[in-house]
């Protein structure tokens, strides 16, 4: 039911630029599916609400846009890792927020 929970928080608060998340797969979790999202785990800020005019690299190496994505319940997020940053966007069902280091449930 955590899941549940976690949803019930986008309706509460939505999420803002600024806000700390961790990537979270609900649904590998839930179903105890090994096969996770590539960042599950990794920790997070919000930067702002996703567009279809935003741009990703796919597994080739190709530039494409979010074309099929509705407008706000995906979010760009920053990544950190040792020195290096990572832009990727996120589904909002795959985000956990935390609030004074912890998740929100």
């Amino acid at each position: 039911m955590q899941y549940e929970r976690e949803l019930h928080t986008w309706d509460v608060r939505p999420a803002k630029a600024g806000d700390l998340i961790q990537i979270w797969d609900f649904y590998a979790e839930r179903t105890e599916d090994p096969a996770k999202i590539s960042d599950h785990g990794k920790f997070g800020y919000i930067i702002g609400k996703s567009k279809r005019t935003d741009t990703f690299l796919d597994g080739e190496g190709n530039t494409k846009h979010l074309t099929s994505i509705v407008e706000g319940d995906v979010f760009k997020i920053i990544l950190f890792e040792g020195d290096t940053s990572e832009i990727i966007h996120v589904h909002k069902d795959n985000i956990r927020r935390l609030s004074n280091g912890k998740v929100s449930c």
